[in-house]
Parts: C-alpha cells; sequence; structure tokens
C-alpha cells in the first residue's frame, strides 16, 4: 500500500474483538459458590507506516510497509467464594492464560517482508483470591474513626431515623474505630480498614454517606463519596457547607435524628442527588488546591 507524499509518521488502524466466557459453570451450595469457564478474547490491529517529513520530525524518514498484528487468548479459570460471615467473603482462585501470536509485515509491493504465523501458544498462570464485603441491600454508610467528635451516638440516632420509613437499611462502618469508639455500635456492621478500591465500592453502592462529625478541617469523605455518586447528609458545621454545598442535605449539628432524615429524603430520590454530587466534585482538584495555595501566598506577600 504506497502511501507517499504523506508527512505524518504513523497512521494506526486498530480493532478489537471479545468474544467472552464460552463455558460459564455455577455451581451453589451451603458453604459457597464454585465458578469456572473458558474465557476467550481475540485482538487483532493493522498499522500502516508512512515516510516521516524530516523537516518536522525527528526520526528518519521509513520505506512504506504495513502490519497485521494478532493475538488470541484462551484463560481457563476456577474460584470459590466462601461467604465467611453473612456480609464477608473470601475468594481464592487459579487462573491459567494460553496467548498464540500472528504477525505479518507487507512491503510497498505487497510482498511479506516477515511473519510469525502460527507461533505456538505462551502460557502464563496466575492464583489470585479476592476478600471483600458482601452486602445483601440497601445500606448507610459512615467512613471514618469513632472518634468523640464524629458523634457516634448521633450516628446511631441517624441510622434508627432513617429505619422509620426504610426499615430494611443496614448501617456500614468503614475504618479502624479508633481509641474513643465506644464498645458498640448497636447492630451496625463495622468492616474495619478496607482499601482504596474497596472504599470506592463501598461508596459507590452506599444509599447514603452519614457524616454526623462536629468538626471538619476539610471533610475528605464527603467529597470521596460525592465522587462516587453518593448521596451525602451531614451536619451542618465548620467547612462542611464548602465541600458538600447544596449537592447534599445539611442539618443542624448534633441533630441525628434530623440526619436520619434528612438520608431517608435523599433516598427517595437518588438520581437527582447523585448528579448534583458528582457536579460538586468536579469543582475539587489537585490542580485548583496548588492555584489558590499559591495565590493566597502571593496575596500575602504583595
Amino acid at each position: 500500500m504506497n502511501r507517499r507524499g504523506a508527512t505524518s509518521a504513523t497512521d494506526k488502524l486498530n480493532s478489537y474483538r471479545k468474544v467472552g466466557n464460552l463455558l460459564p459453570i455455577q455451581q451453589v451450595s451451603n458453604r459457597g459458590v464454585f465458578r469456572t469457564g473458558l474465557w476467550s478474547e481475540y485482538a487483532s490491529t493493522d498499522r500502516y507506516q508512512t515516510p516521516s517529513d524530516p523537516r518536522t520530525w525527528i526520526d528518519a524518514a521509513l520505506p512504506n510497509f504495513h502490519e497485521k498484528f494478532g493475538t488470541a487468548t484462551l484463560q481457563p479459570y476456577a474460584e470459590y467464594e466462601v461467604r465467611v460471615t453473612p456480609v464477608f467473603s473470601v475468594t481464592p482462585g487459579f487462573k491459567m492464560a494460553y496467548y498464540k501470536q500472528n504477525f505479518t509485515q507487507f512491503a510497498d509491493n505487497g510482498k511479506t517482508v516477515g511473519s510469525l504465523n502460527g507461533a505456538p501458544f505462551v502460557t502464563h498462570a496466575v492464583t489470585y483470591h479476592a476478600a471483600l464485603p458482601s452486602i445483601d441491600g440497601r445500606y448507610l454508610l459512615f467512613v471514618g474513626a469513632l472518634d468523640a467528635r464524629k458523634d457516634p451516638r448521633a450516628l446511631l440516632d441517624a441510622w434508627t431515623a432513617a429505619r422509620v420509613t426504610h426499615p430494611d437499611l443496614r448501617l456500614l462502618i468503614a475504618g479502624a474505630p479508633g481509641r474513643q469508639a465506644p464498645p458498640s455500635m448497636s447492630g451496625a456492621i463495622q468492616l474495619g480498614r478496607v482499601d482504596d478500591e474497596e472504599l470506592a465500592d463501598l461508596y459507590s453502592a452506599a444509599s447514603c454517606l452519614l457524616f454526623p462529625s462536629r468538626y471538619e478541617g476539610f471533610g475528605l469523605p464527603c467529597l470521596e463519596a460525592m465522587a462516587c455518586g453518593c448521596p451525602v447528609a451531614a451536619f451542618r458545621n465548620s467547612s462542611i457547607p464548602e465541600v458538600v454545598n447544596a449537592a447534599g442535605m445539611m442539618v443542624e449539628d448534633g441533630n441525628g435524628r434530623a440526619l436520619g432524615d434528612a438520608a431517608a429524603a435523599m433516598i427517595r430520590e437518588p438520581d437527582r442527588w447523585r448528579r448534583a454530587g458528582l457536579q460538586q466534585a468536579r469543582k475539587f482538584s489537585w490542580d485548583r488546591t496548588a492555584r489558590e495555595t499559591i495565590s493566597a501566598y502571593q496575596s500575602l506577600l504583595a
């Protein structure tokens, strides 16, 4: 394929086709769920190389050529999900991956100048495991330590109030409890420390974040929740109004019952509050923080 006169160095035309799970099998028992199957993928790419323009491109000009590259993958797997507690599951698994590559390079006149067709399968084997919360139904979420300034009593009051109209709601608490935590949280599910990926999943699936903190320097859990599409109900104090603004519902400081009523109201309009939270979260970024910090220093030095 001759394309003389072009000045761009490369022009890639890509295609990708994913077949999916060919032989899914699932068996449920009293102890857990066994899954196995054969995952298949095929990826292919056509790439056309044209000469570079020596006046505008650093690399030396290359002859025209055309490449075709394909990879076929078969991945048999087996895993077993075990429910350790009513809200926690562990899933060990094993996966094999077989890759077969095909590569052909053509010159300008269409003649094959290189190939790797029918290369043997390359084998790769991995084991994996996952330990994740497994929550059935709707839940309210609190993130952070249960210090006195987080008002654990108000958190429980809010949960009680929300269950008046939504009796199926659970309360999940993510984070190390801390030294000031009460000895019991009356039926709430305490998950302890979770990693960033697990926390994002918890935010995304929660009906609402309850945030009864009595003072915050910023209120990062509120911003994280909104960025994940989770509605936020919080006490109106310190920095919270600036972070949440009209994207969530704020109530009188210390009024746990009002906080629960606000969460219950937001649950009835989830799409409205998820959209509002996402829009508010976009206003915050580290770039903006850096610019405003520099601006503040410059104003002091002026």
